[in-house]
């Protein structure tokens, strides 16, 4: 289980960073410390909305933290190169990053990329481009199996994207695809029976979701307790489900 934290809600961008960046901890490595540093020389606080966030993973034997911070739509960030990732190639695709994580632990970090569309071509261009096996159609399967119906060559559900993994040796971990669930499927009702449908098709555990969601079980709007719901997909082939959400009561956690 992993958990977003908003550590200084309502306060200006600056004072978000500073104040995550102090519950974060220590970077993992100089790459991170240089990416850290070229995102702070590039983006002037008026640029951003948010600043940062705390992510928060459950390890084997303690807390590990994951510092989120926002991109600005004008920066190009100087250590694409660094990643074999080129920027004017994703723009090209109308690709915008949105964006990056530094899990501390690892030393490496995660981009966030927002797209208009995602089609087939696309998904199986970044897969093999980054040498990973072409699971294209399961995907598509799997994401059709969540939302119980037929998709066409290409997902047009807004707030679309994706994100890269890489590691402190620079090489790419999980490739992830995501949209908003109430793009999706809609209310909070609506997308806890898919998740609960799926989840029980595959004989997955659900205890923790199930607990989690109860109270997230209205007709909402867009306005949903659920956040993102994507398939992640690894080095060998391996594919897992995953959701976010913000439990109505925050004690269940």
């Amino acid at each position: 289980m992993r958990c977003t934290v908003d550590v200084l809600p309502h306060r200006t961008a600056k004072e978000r960073i500073v104040r995550t960046l102090y519950w974060a901890g220590s970077f993992g490595n100089i790459f991170q410390q240089d990416i850290y540093n070229d995102l702070l020389q590039q983006q002037e606080e008026k640029m951003l909305r948010y600043g940062a966030w705390l992510g928060v993973r459950e390890g084997e034997d303690k807390v590990n933290t994951k510092l989120y911070l926002e991109v600005a739509d004008t920066c190009k960030p100087n250590f694409f190169d660094a990643l074999n990732l080129s920027y004017d190639l994703l723009k090209n695709f109308g690709v915008k990053t949105v964006m990056l994580g530094l899990p501390m632990d690892k030393g490496g970090v995660e981009i966030y990329f927002k797209l208009a569309k995602l089609d087939r071509p696309f998904m199986k261009w970044l897969l093999t481009y980054f040498g990973f096996p072409d699971r294209t159609q399961e995907i598509f399967g799997m994401l059709e199996e969540f939302c119980e119906s037929s998709l066409s060559g290409s997902l047009d559900w807004s707030s679309l994207g994706f994100s890269i993994a890489w590691l402190s040796d620079k090489k790419v971990e999980t490739v992830t695809f995501y949209s908003f669930a109430s793009s999706a499927i809609g209310s909070d009702k609506n997308v806890r029976k898919h998740v609960m449908r799926i989840g029980q098709r595959h004989n997955w555990d659900m205890t923790l979701y199930n607990k989690l969601s109860e109270e997230a079980n209205g007709d909402t709007d867009l306005n949903t307790f659920h956040g993102m719901v994507g398939v992640v997909a690894g080095t060998k082939g391996e594919l897992h489900f995953t959701t976010g959400i913000s439990p109505v009561n925050v004690g269940l956690l």
